[in-house]
């Protein structure tokens, strides 16, 4: 597995952890992108994106478009909240951790 590799499956797994900790399961892009920073993943506008549109395109999120599509955001599904659990590994996503 490649360092890119790495890095990515760490956003990803993030992203899930950042939607589990709101209260509504959701956030915008914009949220998401500072929150990601704190956690040390800089990310452009296109590649949060792919990001966002793999993680749907496996189910752990839905992803809303409003603003004319300009602004994203994100919804927990459950597949996702099941990786979270470790009950439904999701690849291309970091395993988390026992807790």
């Amino acid at each position: 597995m490649s360092v890119k590799e790495v890095f990515q499956e760490d956003r990803r797994l993030v992203i899930l952890r950042l939607l589990a900790e709101d209260r509504a399961g959701s956030l915008n892009e914009r949220v998401l992108q500072k929150a990601l920073a704190t956690y040390g993943h800089n990310l452009n506008d296109t590649e949060l994106r792919e990001d966002l549109q793999f993680l749907e395109t496996e189910l752990a999120l839905s992803i809303e478009k409003i603003a004319d599509g300009k602004l994203w955001v994100a919804e927990l599904q459950r597949r996702g909240e099941l990786h979270l659990e470790r009950q439904d590994i999701i690849d291309g996503v970091a395993r988390p951790s026992r807790r």
